[in-house]
């Protein structure tokens, strides 16, 4: 069931994203040079009646609480239910109370994170950058995970392998992820993936600690 419904709700958003992409494209044309970030407001201001602005301001300001919150609590439980519950085996109170701490603590992270970014789809970048580097390909291995044996803590350490480095290669240019390569295998990167190896290296970490926990899965289920 939840492969079904994650696989009918990609081919529900793909339109929608196709629309606003559109859009979008008829801003730029009826703006010329405008930046992405003045695309909304500006279309909002030159050709929106003032009633109804208002009400898709408000529209808006309730999807952007919406996902907020959203995005909040999951990430707090995930941490709480499937990180940090499984070693430290907390209660049902006390999971409860570390659920709460950690949505205030993830909310002050995302607010630092956000003040430090100058622009919103910078920050959205950075978000998916550390998306695709780190969950993008162990979400799509649970798809086949009897087929692929992958077990769940590979499938945890790709996610902070993957991640943790597409987070070192966003700050000043991966300037730290850099730093923990030796020269030999900087030099090597850049010249198999090209001058943007930081940003393609997570994906391929990701990859192997995945390809690494197949192999031990598929290992473990022959000598069983």
């Amino acid at each position: 069931i939840a492969r079904r419904s994650a696989l009918q709700a990609a081919v529900i958003v793909i339109p929608l994203a196709l629309l606003l992409a559109f859009f979008g494209v008829l801003a730029r044309g009826r703006f010329p040079g405008i930046a992405p970030e003045a695309a909304l407001p500006q279309t909002l201001n030159a050709l929106i009646p003032m009633g109804i602005k208002g009400v898709i301001t408000a529209g808006f300001l309730g999807a952007v609480m919406s996902s907020a919150d959203t995005c909040l609590l999951s990430a707090a439980t995930i941490l709480a239910l499937n990180v940090i519950d499984p070693v430290s085996r907390l209660s049902q109170s006390g999971r409860l109370r570390l659920t709460r701490i950690l949505v205030l603590v993830l909310g002050a992270a995302a607010c630092l994170v956000a003040s430090r970014q100058r622009e919103i789809i910078a920050s959205l970048l950075l978000g998916y950058t550390v998306f695709v580097g780190g969950v993008a390909l162990p979400t799509l291995t649970a798809f086949l995970k009897p087929r692929l044996n992958v077990t769940s803590l590979a499938a945890f350490w790709a996610v902070i392998v993957g991640g943790g480095s597409a987070l070192l290669a966003k700050i000043h240019g991966g300037a730290p992820l850099k730093a923990l390569l030796p020269q030999q295998m900087e030099i090597w990167l850049a010249n198999l993936l090209g001058a943007r190896y930081p940003s393609l290296l997570p994906i391929a970490l990701c990859l192997l600690v995945l390809l690494v926990g197949s192999y031990a899965g598929r290992s473990e289920q022959k000598i069983a």
